[in-house]
C-alpha cells in the first residue's frame, strides 16, 4: 500500500498542482474580470442641429449598464460618456431617434434604459411680452414697479407664439410698506399655464413691491 502511495509521487505532486492552479484562475481570476458590472447615468445632448432650429427631447437622462474586468470598468464615471441623439440631416419635425453613447469603454455597454428618445425639431423664434407679477392670496391692492417691464422669451418658435406674458407670484408685505426683490418669472400662455422649453431674457426682473393704500368710506372722517 505504501509503495503504491509512493510511486510516481513526483507526477502526483504536480497534478496537484496544476489543479490547484487552474482551480484558483477560473474561480477567481476569470470570474472577476468578466462579471464586475457598473451602472452610470448620463444626460442626453442633441448633436449636429440644422442652423435656424431648436431641438427638445422628451427623454434628459439614460441609464447604462456595463459589464467586463473591474480593471477596466472601476474609474469610469458619467463624464467618461456622452449619450446623445443625432440630427444629422433633420429638418422640422417629430422623429423617434435611438439614443447613442461615445466614449473608452462602450464595448463593455450591456444596455441603455430608454433606448430610444422622441425628437423635435422647431424653427428658432422669439418674441417680447410683458411681465406680470400677482399676489399669492390675489388682492387687487398690489402695485409693482417692475425693471424691466418687459422680456425676450425665445425658442422653438410653436411654443413661443405661444406665450403672452411672464408670470412671477409674490407675497405682499404689510400695509404702508414696500419691498424690493429680485423675481424669476415664469413664462404662461392665455390661460396662465407654464410654457416648458422657452428662455427668458434677462431671466430676473427687479421688482418693487408696494400696496395702494384703497380709501373706504366712512374711514378718516370725524362724526
Amino acid at each position: 500500500m505504501i509503495e503504491a502511495l509512493s510511486r510516481n509521487l513526483g507526477l502526483k505532486f504536480a497534478s496537484v498542482i496544476i489543479a490547484v492552479v487552474l482551480w484558483f484562475t477560473f474561480n477567481y481570476l476569470t470570474t472577476g474580470d468578466s462579471t464586475y458590472s457598473k451602472t452610470l447615468v448620463l444626460p442626453v445632448a442633441v448633436q449636429h442641429i440644422g442652423s435656424g432650429l431648436v431641438a427638445t427631447v422628451n427623454v434628459h437622462q439614460v441609464t447604462i449598464e456595463l459589464a467586463g474586468a473591474r480593471p477596466k470598468l472601476e474609474s469610469l464615471t458619467p463624464d467618461s460618456f456622452v449619450a446623445f441623439v443625432d440630427a444629422v440631416g433633420k429638418s422640422v419635425g417629430t422623429y423617434s431617434v435611438e439614443i447613442s453613447t461615445r466614449g473608452p469603454a462602450t464595448d463593455s455597454i450591456r444596455s441603455i434604459t430608454p433606448g430610444a428618445a422622441e425628437l423635435i425639431l422647431d424653427h428658432y423664434g422669439y418674441r417680447i411680452v410683458p411681465v406680470v407679477v400677482r399676489d399669492v392670496a390675489g388682492s387687487p391692492d398690489l402695485q409693482a414697479d417692475l425693471e424691466p417691464a418687459t422680456v425676450t422669451v425665445a425658442g422653438a418658435a410653436t411654443a413661443v407664439a405661444s406665450v403672452v406674458a411672464v408670470q412671477t407670484t409674490v407675497a405682499l408685505p404689510g400695509p404702508h410698506e414696500s419691498a424690493v426683490m429680485e423675481v424669476r418669472p415664469v413664462a404662461v400662455d392665455a390661460q396662465l399655464t407654464p410654457v416648458a422649453g422657452v428662455t427668458i431674457d434677462p431671466p430676473l426682473v427687479r421688482a418693487t413691491i408696494t400696496v395702494r393704500q384703497v380709501k373706504r368710506a366712512g374711514v378718516g372722517l370725524r362724526p
